[in-house]
Formats: C-alpha cells, structure tokens, sequence
C-alpha cells in the first residue's frame, strides 16, 4: 500500500529488517521512508485486520494498561540502536526526520468499534429496541468522546535534524 508509487519497496516483517532495507537503500535514493514498528506492538497500538470469518470482539471502551518498563525498555533500546546505525549511515546535509506519527490511538479504535456495531446493527434493520437489547448503544457522550479520543491520537511529535 505505501510502497505503490515508491521507486523501491521493500516488504518487512521486523525492524531489523526496517534497518536493513533503508541501509540498503539510502544510498541510492534521494528520498527514502521507513516504520519501525516493535515500540507500538508492544503497546499494543497496531490494531489486526480483523479477516471477514473472525467474530467480532465484544464492545468496551475501556483500554488495557501499557506494559510495565521492564517490558520496553530493551524495545526502546532496540529502537535507540536502529536510529543511531541509520543516522550514521546518513551522508552528510541529509535530513533525518523521525515523526511518531500519533498518540495513542486505542480509545479511539475502541469507540469506532462500539459506534460501528451500533450503525451496523441499525443498517441490518433491527430497531433500536432490538439494538440496545444486543447491548449496543451509542449516545451523544460516546460521539463527544470520540472526538476527544481522535483529537489525542492525531498528536504526535517530530524530531528534525540535518547530517551534519
């Protein structure tokens, strides 16, 4: 999907990989794009493509705690590691932009999930009755929450620098 329009893409399943790949490329490019991906794994902010045979998950909006520290800090030493190797790598007056792209989004997913039942269950032809009987419900609080949730996991930080 990203890698459409790309020159190069390099399909990865790990960071290492991510590193690898971009080591490989920068040379010959002038523009060049990767994802570490592990830090938001293991906060769990990667939500699965849920595959049409795959029942859906039961509603909350409550979020699962982050893991402990113990848990990430080698995952943050790792991603320390990975950044320090492309930067070195970089050659000179390159910039070297890391963007996180957003916040935690799981409150967010959580309540487009609970609205999503909601709409699906009405669009199939069931009446509200029926709707909330199945425990679905979506009310003027939940879309308020929603919009606050979206307006926190769009923030995100952006760290500019050029090779010196």
């Amino acid at each position: 999907m990203h890698g459409a329009k790309a020159t190069t893409a390099i399909g990865c399943k790990s960071d290492e990989e991510i590193l690898e790949g971009m080591l490989n490329v920068v040379p010959s490019h002038h523009f060049a794009f990767g994802r570490f991906m592990a830090l938001a794994n293991a906060l769990g902010w990667v939500t699965p493509r849920a595959s049409s045979d795959q029942l859906a998950p039961p509603i909350t909006t409550t979020v699962d705690p982050l893991p402990p520290r113990e848990e990430l800090t080698p995952i943050l030493s790792n991603l320390n590691r990975h950044l320090a190797a492309l930067h070195t790598a970089l050659p000179t007056r390159t910039a070297f932009v890391i963007f996180t792209g957003h916040s935690d989004p799981r409150r967010m997913s959580l309540l487009n999930a609970k609205k999503n039942a909601f709409e699906s269950a009405l669009k199939s032809g069931k009446t509200p009755e029926q709707v909330t009987a199945l425990g679905l419900s979506w009310t003027m609080s939940d879309a308020r929450d929603l919009e606050e949730a979206t307006e926190l996991a769009r923030r995100g930080l952006m760290f500019l620098g050029i090779k010196q």
